[in-house]
């Protein structure tokens, strides 16, 4: 069976480049503004011997360098002539929906050839997370080995702990020291999990498991650029990404198990367990444990911003569209077609098991997962427990959370997803603008005071 990925909200997957203010080339005559990725030589090939002068002159004194304020009050280009010319050659054109955000360096999607796409090792990531995640849930004993673990752990490490909970500027070689401390119990945990022989890739079952990277996409068409901020952290920069634009259908040719008699006859020779053979039963097995996992991973962010201060927002609009938006895609998760979530600034619930962990023993996850973890940590007598922040997408004036996906077997019909196709300018797709009676519950719900037009 062939599936598809459909894009939720906004996605980045970057590769570690950037754009900086002389790769591209914004033209404000358009709705929204468009966006031309250029090659930076293409400049110096179009541009007079004079005008090169200035453009040199020109970026020795700009701190933030803007091409289209070069052209227009520089080379007084008002008839956009220059500016035509230099992005009929662009690379692609792609809209800019961080509205009046002034642009900076922006993080590049990783693409082949210039063409976005979905690597098979992004899915295949959050698909073991979700494994994970079940198999802990559902053993009892797999839960009492990882929890005298973590006991263990705070026993050698009570001091260390001490020294870096609920501070504002925690030790970092300290801190350092018990995360890879933590990555060593994490690691042995999955071995439990998913592998006959430790510290072999080829007694790994999820090896079993074939996920190719996704079709490639046409850049013009798929992307466009906006930008992040934490959620609840003040005086925080602006980071520009290149996102998959929210109702965008990537197809992925591989998506399977191996033959599931030669499977079978492989697990058994090699010595797997009865629970590690039936994670990989079917795929329909597998995807439940996605469904399980992004439905509680759902309900634990729609109960964090649900409890959000109001003036957090930029409008009590704002956080009721977040929290519609997280309940629509939760209302489609299904075992046949389950969501995941992918990408940058996913989350550390969406990265761990550490949700598991939260779920069956709070005070272990609180007084000392949490504390195991890079920068600050705090437990629930000082703002905590973690993560207590999120990473907001600004999509054209309106906030939503990023990288929500939906794995589709490509018999299912559109009308079967029920998620519809809302136009680009949209933060995510799936929910219906905010009505008065919506806003009426909210005060409710919030004890909060509602103006309306």
């Amino acid at each position: 069976m062939n599936y598809k990925l459909k894009v939720l909200s906004p996605l980045h997957i970057g590769c570690g480049e950037e754009y900086n203010a002389l790769s591209y080339l914004m033209d404000p005559r358009k709705n929204p503004p468009q966006l031309s990725i250029l090659n930076e030589d293409l400049i110096f090939e179009m541009l007079k011997d004079g005008q090169i002068k200035s453009f040199v002159a020109w970026l020795e004194n700009e701190r933030f360098p803007n091409l289209f304020y070069f052209f227009k009050n520089v080379l007084r280009d008002t008839n956009f002539s220059l500016q035509n010319k230099l992005r009929q050659k662009a690379i692609y054109t792609i809209p800019n929906y961080a509205g009046h955000e002034k642009l900076r360096d922006i993080k590049s999607f990783i693409k082949e050839m210039n063409h976005p796409y979905i690597p098979g090792t992004e899915i295949k990531g959050a698909i073991r997370t979700a494994v994970l995640y079940c198999s802990l849930l559902d053993n009892e004993e797999l839960f009492v080995w990882l929890k005298d673990r973590f006991n263990q752990f705070q026993r050698n490490n009570a001091d260390k702990i001490n020294e870096v909970k609920n501070k504002t500027k925690p030790n970092t070689k300290i801190k350092n020291e018990l995360v890879k401390e933590m990555a060593r119990i994490e690691s042995a945990f999955q071995e439990q999990v998913l592998c006959c022989k430790p510290k072999d890739a080829k007694y790994d079952v999820m090896k079993y498991l074939q996920i190719s990277d996704s079709e490639l996409l046409n850049a013009d068409k798929s992307l466009a650029v906006s930008y992040v901020k934490p959620f609840n952290i003040n005086n925080i920069f602006s980071v520009f990404y290149e996102y998959i634009k929210p109702g965008t259908e990537i197809g992925l040719s591989t998506l399977a198990l191996e033959n599931e008699k030669s499977l079978k006859t492989k697990l058994d020779n090699m010595g797997f367990t009865d629970k590690q053979k039936k994670i990989v039963s079917g795929i329909d097995a597998i995807f439940n444990s996605c469904c399980r996992f992004s439905n509680d991973l759902l309900d634990e962010e729609i109960s964090f911003f649900s409890k959000q201060d109001n003036k957090k927002f930029q409008s009590l609009e704002g956080k009721l569209r977040i929290i519609n938006h997280l309940n629509e895609i939760k209302s489609q998760n299904k075992p046949e077609s389950p969501v995941l979530r992918i990408g940058k600034d996913e989350g550390y619930n969406s990265l761990t098991v550490g949700l598991a962990v939260k779920k069956t023993d709070s005070d272990l996850y609180e007084n000392v997962l949490i504390h195991a973890t890079k920068n600050k940590s705090y437990d629930s007598n000082h703002g905590g427990p973690m993560p207590k922040s999120r990473k907001i997408v600004y999509w054209n004036g309106e906030e939503t959370t990023a990288g929500w996906v939906q794995l589709i077997p490509e018999n299912i019909s559109e009308s079967q997803t029920n998620i519809k196709n809302n136009s680009d300018n949209q933060a995510g797709q799936g929910y219906k603008p905010a009505t008065s009676e919506d806003l009426s519950k909210l005060q409710g719900m919030f004890n909060v005071k509602v103006k309306r037009k």
